[in-house]
This record gives structure tokens, C-alpha cells and sequence, in this order.
């Protein structure tokens, strides 16, 4: 049996992979494992679908990421989470930038930029080791996502991210260690990902978006005589803030 991990943090990114993860959960020939990142352990959980968090990969010898985390647990905006998660994965992943970067380098960057500073390898080689997946997916979210894609590249993995929209702001996009596959919503996205990041026409592949599936499947019988509207609700940025 096969292991597909799918690995996304909350908002967009779970509601993009999920019905990719109820999908392959009905073939009984994939074992399918859900790491929920922060809030999108709430989806999972109104979806009825089991799921991982970084509290399951918190060794008894992380004292250090355990004291780093119970610092920064009174910080947090989102107090829904439980402590235990809270405090197992800013702890992780900030000891993951002390020890990638220096503590005094950890400090300045992490007051700049706060968590989108994180890029936890160490911690995407833990859970890699541990689950032994066949195939990563996750969406185009940096962090812990972007790390597992990039650390399956190094342990001979394949991995798959779905990118939400426009890929305007995936500078790691370029990297060879990221993604075997890159999924996107049309043509032109496509055509972005290979002349602005250089991917290869190979590594890039038009799927759409399957969280607007549901549109599609409630679209009019006859869609030249009905009007389309869309809704954009935010700016996307030509440049990536962080």
C-alpha cells in the first residue's frame, strides 16, 4: 500500500487539497496521512478527517523547542489552537531557525517577519523519517509545506504542490529541490511558472483549482446565456513581502 502525505495550513491551503484527500481516502490502495498545520486542523476536524499535527512529532529530548515554545505561546493572536500544538510548533520551528541561522540572527529576523522566518527542515526530515511517504502533496504555502517539499526532493520522494491561484509570489518556485510536479489553475499561470521561474514545461501541469470544482459542477446548462462575475477579494503582490 502506498502513503500519500498531504500536508497544508489552514484557510485557502486545507480547503484547496481537500477534496484531494477525500478522494484517494475511498481507494483502499493509498494509505492517506493528513499533517494539519495550525488552523487547518479545524477543517479536518468539521470534515471528520484524522489528522497529524506537530505535537505528534515532539521527542521527549526537544527541551529546548519546548521552552521556546512555552515563550511565545502567550504571543499568539489565534488562541483556539490547543497549547500543547501551539507550543509544539513554534518551539520546533523556531529552535530549527536558531540552529540554521545563529540566535542572535533568529532574534532580529523573527522581529522582522515573525513566523514566515520559519523554513524547519530539521523538523520536515523528522516527519519524512517517520511517515515514510510515498508521495508528498501540499499546496504553494512556505514554511513547513515548502520545507517537506524540499526535503522529499533530497530523500528521493516525489511531492506535488498545488498552487492556489497565480504563483506571483513563490520565489522558491525556481529552486530544482522544489517539487516534482507544480499544479496550477490555467495556461497562463503555467506559462508564468516556466518563463518567469524558469521551471521546466515538464514540471508544470494545468489542472485547476480543486476547491472551485463545486462552481463548475452548478454552472448553467446553457453558460453563453448566463453571466459570470467575479470577485476578487484581495490584491496579490508582484513581489513576495517575506
Amino acid at each position: 500500500m502506498k502513503t500519500i502525505l498531504f500536508a497544508a495550513y489552514g484557510g485557502g491551503h486545507i480547503k484547496l487539497l481537500l477534496p484531494l484527500i477525500k478522494h484517494f481516502r475511498l481507494n483502499s490502495n493509498y494509505r492517506v496521512v493528513v499533517l494539519a498545520l495550525t488552523t487547518a486542523r479545524f477543517d479536518c476536524e468539521r470534515n471528520g478527517i484524522d489528522f497529524l499535527s506537530y505535537e505528534d512529532f515532539l521527542d521527549s529530548s526537544d527541551r529546548r523547542a519546548f521552552l521556546y515554545g512555552k515563550h511565545f505561546l502567550s504571543k499568539l493572536s489565534d488562541q483556539r489552537i490547543p497549547d500543547s500544538e501551539s507550543i509544539a510548533y513554534m518551539g520546533l520551528s523556531y529552535l530549527d531557525l536558531v540552529n540554521r541561522i545563529g540566535r542572535k540572527e533568529a532574534r532580529t529576523v523573527f522581529r522582522e517577519i515573525d513566523r514566515h522566518a520559519f523554513l524547519p527542515y530539521t523538523i520536515a526530515d523528522r516527519i519524512l523519517g517517520k511517515l515514510k511517504p510515498d508521495l508528498v502533496i501540499t499546496t504553494n504555502s512556505p514554511k513547513t509545506e515548502r520545507a517537506l517539499v524540499e526535503r522529499a526532493t533530497s530523500h528521493s520522494i516525489p511531492s506535488i504542490c498545488v498552487n492556489d491561484l497565480f504563483g506571483l509570489n513563490a520565489p522558491w518556485f525556481k529552486l530544482r529541490t522544489f517539487a516534482t510536479k507544480i499544479c496550477v489553475i490555467n495556461e497562463w499561470v503555467r506559462d508564468l511558472c516556466i518563463n518567469h521561474y524558469s521551471r521546466d514545461h515538464n514540471d508544470i501541469v494545468v489542472t485547476g483549482n480543486p476547491a472551485f470544482d463545486p462552481i463548475q459542477r452548478n454552472a448553467p446548462l446553457d453558460p453563453a446565456h448566463s453571466k459570470k462575475i467575479l470577485f476578487a477579494s484581495q490584491a496579490n503582490p508582484l513581489r513576495n513581502p517575506w
